[in-house]
């Protein structure tokens, strides 16, 4: 895992090493507290990396070019909030390696949307507040749920979660109500680790469907 915060000058560039598999917690984020950082423009991440966790380059104003592969299949929330890369993206849901990260700027209404295939994550916040969606397709393919992704879509009347996802992160449809369901395949009851947000942020009908 790389973990920064000790370098002590201003770093432009970093090209980090095929033997990192993972990049930790605020490595390169909150330039504030980790002024190495502050005027890093580009980054390269390589091929050995599969994930990028909670706000690795949070802050990061002046990063505006970042090399990222296939081999990310996860990244945690606000990874690349405030980054010059993120803020120069186009409106819409954005795909970083194998992951739906963001869905960046404001969802027209009645929009539907239909995860790619191969993708392996809907990563932490990705449709969170989303109030536009109003159909949503998930793929075999995705594993992992973020925390609060789904918070907040309250025009979505249903969603199927595919018998592929085997994490879901943290009150994950928090604030869903009991006009909508949650139709989960694969189980009769929810595996250990799963909170999906019925500890009183989500009255939803869940339906299992083993």
């Amino acid at each position: 895992s790389f973990r920064s915060r000790a370098f002590t000058n201003n770093i432009l560039k970093v090209e980090i090493p095929g033997t990192v598999t993972s990049i930790g917690q605020s490595a390169f984020g909150h330039a504030y507290n980790n002024p190495s950082f502050r005027k890093l423009e580009e980054i390269t991440i390589p091929s050995s990396v599969t994930s990028i966790a909670q706000e690795a380059f949070y802050g990061c104003a002046s990063l505006s070019s970042i090399i990222i592969p296939d081999s990310v299949t996860h990244i945690g929330g606000n990874a690349f909030y405030n980054t010059a890369w993120y803020n120069n993206q186009s409106d819409g849901l954005l795909y970083v390696g194998k992951v739906a990260y963001k869905y960046k700027g404001t969802m027209p209404n009645n929009t539907m949307i239909t995860i790619k295939e191969g993708t392996k994550e809907i990563s932490d916040y990705a449709f969170e507040t989303c109030i536009g969606l109003t159909n949503i397709t998930i793929p075999n393919s995705v594993t992992n749920i973020g925390m609060l992704a789904f918070r907040g879509c309250t025009n979505l009347s249903s969603i199927t979660i595919p018998n592929s996802v085997i994490n879901m992160g943290i009150s994950a449809f928090t604030g869903w109500t009991s006009s909508q369901t949650i139709n989960i395949q694969g189980y009769s009851s929810a595996p250990s680790g799963w909170n999906i947000g019925w500890d009183g942020g989500c009255s939803a009908i869940i339906k299992w469907e083993q």
